[in-house]
């Protein structure tokens, strides 16, 4: 499974840490079993690094007429559901991407909401409330996703991560979104 996943600063490393814990406290499995990203869409091929400055560019100057500052915020949990994963966590206050945003033909399934895993969990009763996040600082990278032959199905991945695109500071004048 092949993904373009946003990144968010390693400021926020230490609450989404914290969170993991209670969710595994809680019987969350899937609390530890996937990184800390939070995936835009699985695509069919890695995007050059020129692609993902084009969307990061977008990204940004989505956030930006979302909210003044461009801070990518949270303020609910939620599940965004694959056929091979379903991940759980923070939702991300990013306004949808049109399909034409993406380089042509490559999108096989956009995800929305868009949800920053804390946990793969196919729906657990009574998770403990997510810590409310804010962020400017962000990229955009490559992810290779492949269960793996041994451990809890459903919950044992290995992944890689591609080089990281950072969000731009402020969002371009000129971009149609």
């Amino acid at each position: 499974m092949r993904y373009v996943v946003i990144i968010p600063h390693g400021s926020i490393t230490p609450l989404m840490y914290e969170y993991r814990r209670k969710l595994f406290a809680s019987q969350v499995l899937g609390a530890w079993a996937f990184p800390l990203v939070a995936p835009l869409a699985l695509v069919t091929r890695a995007y050059t690094k020129v692609e993902l400055q084009n969307l990061g560019k977008l990204v940004r100057a989505l956030c930006c007429t979302n909210n003044k500052t461009g801070c990518i915020c949270t303020k609910k949990t939620g599940f965004c559901i694959d056929k091979d994963i379903t991940i759980f966590g923070p939702v991300l206050e990013v306004p949808d991407l049109a399909q034409d945003s993406f380089p042509t033909d490559t999108v096989i399934k956009q995800f929305s909401p868009i949800t920053l895993c804390a946990a793969l969990s196919k729906g657990v009763s009574k998770m403990p409330p997510a810590p409310a996040l804010s962020f400017r600082a962000a990229s955009l990278a490559n992810m290779i996703a492949s269960p793996l032959d041994c451990g809890v199905s459903g919950f044992s991945y290995c992944w890689k991560i591609g080089e990281n695109i950072w969000l731009p500071k402020d969002a371009e004048k000129n971009l149609k979104i």
